[in-house]
């Protein structure tokens, strides 16, 4: 038990004790950063025909694009890391796709993506799919 300056024990009740001062307080170095966005602007366009050949009315094709500028701060704060800094860019896309009406129901959209990511130094990725849908 905790003495006094006269060595005698203290006593307290729960409610006397004043609590410790949090220790766990943000530190302005350690404060997230005030517009967490991480894109500046973002752009996004598309083409798309419905019925593209004659012969197949219920089909559609897609070509799209987008863009995204990413944030100054954002840039800003991953390549300033102290450890393991980050180093990013813009990033952008396309997307084509052709959408097969098989029945009213099923529907066959084969589609290619070339895709530039934001992590310096990486290449351009290709992504193709091919995703069946089915509505009930």
């Amino acid at each position: 038990m905790p003495r006094s300056s006269s060595g005698q024990p203290n006593s307290h009740t729960l409610d006397e004790i004043e609590p410790e001062p949090a220790t766990d307080a943000p530190v302005a170095d350690k404060a997230p950063p005030a517009d967490p966005q991480f894109a500046q602007y973002n752009f996004f366009t598309a083409l798309e025909a419905y019925g593209p050949i004659a012969c197949r009315p219920h089909d559609r094709m897609r070509l799209s694009f987008s863009y995204n500028w990413l944030a100054d701060g954002f840039i800003d704060t991953l390549s300033g890391l102290p450890i393991n800094p980050i180093y990013v860019r813009d990033t952008w896309g396309f997307e084509l796709y052709y959408n097969i009406e098989i029945n009213k129901w099923l529907h066959l959209t084969p589609d290619l993506q070339p895709v530039k990511n934001e992590f310096k130094g990486d290449n351009m990725a290709i992504i193709p799919g091919i995703p069946m849908v089915m509505d009930f």
